[in-house]
């Protein structure tokens, strides 16, 4: 009886240190709501916070892939978290003009960008999740 309970309580106190995350895409950065299917128009964000993150020096990466499986576009980010608990947000730049605002557009070409997309995230060269998501016109 005695061992069960100190066993709780070790689980207790590492896991309150152990950082977790939180990994969305989002269209709209002030209540960011999960959003899977975009339409060509709207802005994606990729919206990351952490509890429990290291405080110090990170590098986040996000490798977005297109319809087609190739890689579209790499986003790095070095960052120095603060605090415990820390955020940030990435976005699809897409034309390259007005970075974030779109995804598709004249330049590019809308059929190059109507599909499943996938977005793989890293934290200091760790794999953290895959997102997938669709971009319709």
């Amino acid at each position: 009886m005695e061992w069960r309970g100190f066993a709780m309580m070790l689980l207790f106190l590492t896991s309150a240190f152990v950082p977790t995350h939180t990994i969305i895409l989002t269209d709209n950065l002030l209540d960011r709501k999960y959003v899977d299917t975009f339409d060509c128009k709207n802005k994606i964000y990729l919206y990351i916070g952490w509890n429990n993150l290291k405080v110090g020096r990170h590098a986040v990466e996000a490798y977005w892939y297109n319809p087609h499986g190739r890689l579209q576009e790499y986003t790095p980010y070095h960052f120095e978290a603060p605090a415990k608990d820390t955020w940030l947000w990435l976005a699809l730049h897409g034309e390259g003009e007005n970075r974030g605002i779109k995804v598709v557009g004249p330049k590019i070409g809308n059929k190059d960008f109507i599909g499943r997309w996938k977005v793989d995230v890293y934290l200091d060269n760790n794999l953290l999740t895959t997102k997938e998501f669709t971009v319709h016109c």
